[in-house]
């Protein structure tokens, strides 16, 4: 009994037999090719540049991504085959090309904008200057108006009437051998002890004509007022006819030089050039050209705060003509209105020569 109540004794395992070794050596794997459909998600992969063509759309249900796809190794293509190598390539320099030419053109862009901006403001006429022209059909007249006239007034010249063919003759032969522009002004009686031959005095003027204007603007008040005049002075006997002549006229008229009084009479050509005009040939005449000092006159020569009221020369002769006139005398003039201290001081000048025969 005692015999059957203990355990029979356990057989220890068997052996385990090894495995058999294998047959056939393993495939070899083999890369994938271009062609091959990548091992993730379409969209969701990475070009051969090494370049994110998308991002995971997966989620951590579908069992595709549970995050971001990693950033690929710099040196990726490295570990690609020789063709991806050079599809990577080409593609890199293609952007690089689309790269360059943005580049460029943007760059001509710039340079063409500088060249206008450097033309616009450096070169182009300036705001003082000739506007761009515009078609006159384009132009709103309302939106301008009138400019003032400001151009100085021009006038005629004349010149010196010959003055000895005027001696003998009455004032209706005298108007007629002036001409034109010569107006009788006035005829006086005179009784002056002095000179008992002149019984009658008569008086001619002659003003120049204004080349512009004329249309009733402000021009035409300015050259009523300056306008260069000349006036001529008859001594008529008791017979009424003239024994005594006196011209005067404004050096403008006569179209003589706009110069300083010196340098009008530095020489003879005013003198005898006005003497030609009037008829005179003189006799035994020498020019002495006018001293500066002798030529002034001062309003208070004794003042120490003396000032010029004019400059002045007398000229005078005999003339080489049979019968009256005999005697000549020319007078040229500058006088300043006001009076100045110095000759170098702007004041307004009239400039006047005058002519008596006798």
């Amino acid at each position: 009994m005692s015999d059957q109540n203990h355990e029979n004794p356990v057989a220890p395992p068997s052996p385990v037999a090894p495995p058999n070794p294998p047959t056939t050596p393993p495939s070899p794997v083999t890369p994938p090719s271009p062609t091959d459909t990548p091992p993730w998600p379409e969209g969701q992969g990475f070009d051969w540049a090494g370049v994110s063509t998308g991002s995971p759309t997966g989620s951590p249900t579908d069992g595709q991504f549970d995050s971001p796809i990693p950033p690929v190794s710099p040196y990726y293509l490295d570990e690609l085959p020789l063709d991806l190598k050079k599809q990577a390539r080409e593609v890199k320099s293609r952007r690089t090309k689309r790269s360059l030419i943005i580049v460029i053109i943007v760059l001509v862009v710039l340079a063409g904008v500088l060249c206008w901006l450097g033309y616009r403001f450096f070169l182009a006429p300036s705001s003082n200057s000739t506007p761009a022209l515009t078609a006159v059909s384009e132009l709103d007249p309302s939106a301008f108006t009138q400019a003032p006239e400001t151009t100085a007034p021009v006038f005629s010249t004349s010149n010196i009437p010959n003055l000895t063919v005027l001696f003998g003759k009455t004032t209706d032969e005298v108007s007629t051998s002036l001409g034109d522009g010569w107006v009788s002004v006035k005829e006086e009686a005179q009784n002056d002890p002095s000179s008992p031959d002149v019984a009658t005095l008569a008086t001619y003027s002659y003003t120049a004509t204004a080349l512009n204007g004329g249309d009733g603007t402000d021009l035409d008040a300015v050259a009523a007022a300056q306008a260069p005049t000349a006036h001529l002075y008859l001594s008529l006997d008791q017979n009424g006819q003239v024994i005594d002549v006196y011209y005067t006229a404004d050096l403008g008229l006569l179209a003589y030089p706009d110069v300083s009084f010196i340098d009008l009479l530095k020489d003879d050509t005013i003198i005898l050039g006005a003497l030609d005009m009037a008829g005179i040939g003189p006799k035994d005449f020498t020019y002495t050209a006018p001293d500066l000092d002798s030529s002034l006159t001062y309003d208070n020569p004794d003042s120490q705060n003396k000032k010029i009221t004019k400059q002045s020369q007398i000229f005078s002769g005999r003339t080489s003509n049979d019968g009256a006139p005999t005697a000549w005398v020319i007078k040229v003039t500058y006088e300043f209105v006001p009076p100045v201290a110095s000759l170098d001081d702007n004041a307004s000048i009239i400039r006047t020569i005058s002519i008596q025969l006798s």
